[in-house]
């Protein structure tokens, strides 16, 4: 376990066996200050007991997704569990995934209680629909805040009835929608009467043809890309702002695509230079995203603090 992270060197590898054994654990564990997570033995450890312990399809990565995007633990605090497992596994093979997450759930709120960290409820997730993301797109590409684009609204109003822009929207809107089924895809209905009026029908009624959407699709995904690579500091990609959304924010996968769309419509004027002033950011439009959606009395930050070091003396 210890081998896996720590650094080799001449002088650490030839530990004299006989005083290490000796040592208290204190200073044992002092020699190896720079083991930070989980070396490839204990990793094995847990391969070997979550096979045999959990469900078909529960293995480490799963458990390691389930306690970051469901528990909202840091990637310290899933080591530090990942390692009390070892110590409180099931006493036989859990059947359903659905008792696997009872068992970690059960595991995390007793580490927590032990350390004295209050547990907080997360915000209740909800897909992003059609119709949030045929508003955003339009407020997006006509540089119109949200409020300004309602489910009422028809392209031929919102572009002034001018054609070309109406062409536009229509472009990404097809572009957008080309990932889910094909008999309800615009790009299928191109021909149809319903296209050739469709500037005269109302967002709502757009989005009514695109019952199965429910995250981003092939344009949206491109803009955010964009957004975070000229908008955010270097080396903040968008793992680190969905991380941040689901750790720190502690929103569901439907409710970070949402947050990903606010972060579209209501960009840095310039790019942003730490991840602190990232954070300070989305903690502004997560606010006003939550209060308009109805939702309030969820902390600002998460009260899970991170532990960066699992191996560190106390």
């Amino acid at each position: 376990g210890l081998g896996g992270s720590r650094s080799k060197n001449n002088s650490s590898a030839s530990l004299d066996k006989r005083l290490t054994l000796e040592q208290p654990l204190k200073q044992v564990a002092s020699q190896y200050s720079q083991y930070t997570k989980l070396g490839a033995h204990l990793k094995s450890l847990l391969n070997g007991s979550l096979l045999a312990k959990m469900p078909s399809g529960f293995s480490l990565p799963e458990v390691v997704d389930y306690l970051q995007q469901k528990k909202h633990l840091g990637p310290g605090r899933t080591d530090s569990l990942l390692l009390q497992y070892l110590l409180e596994q099931p006493p036989t093979r859990l059947r359903t995934a659905e008792e696997a997450q009872q068992w970690l759930d059960k595991l995390t709120q007793n580490i927590l209680n032990r350390e004295g960290i209050a547990d907080v409820s997360t915000v209740p997730d909800r897909h992003i629909t059609a119709l949030d993301t045929i508003r955003t797109l339009c407020a997006y590409k006509l540089k119109k805040p949200l409020a300004a684009v309602s489910a009422e609204d028809t392209l031929k109003g919102l572009s002034g009835g001018v054609v070309s822009i109406q062409d536009d929207l229509f472009r990404d809107l097809t572009a957008e929608f080309s990932s889910i089924s094909p008999s309800s895809s615009l790009a299928n209905l191109q021909a149809s009467v319903f296209v050739n009026s469709l500037p005269d029908h109302k967002l709502k009624e757009l989005a009514i043809k695109h019952l199965g959407y429910s995250e981003l699709g092939p344009f949206l995904t491109r803009q955010v890309n964009q957004l975070v690579e000229e908008k955010l500091p270097a080396g903040f990609d968008l793992e680190q702002l969905k991380n941040y959304l689901t750790v720190g924010k502690r929103l569901g996968p439907g409710r970070v695509q949402a947050m990903l769309l606010e972060c579209l419509i209501d960009s840095p004027p310039n790019r942003l230079t730490s991840p602190d002033a990232v954070k300070s950011w989305v903690d502004t439009l997560c606010s006003k995203y939550l209060q308009r959606e109805g939702i309030s009395n969820v902390p600002s930050t998460v009260t899970v603090p991170d532990r960066s070091q699992i191996g560190r003396a106390s």
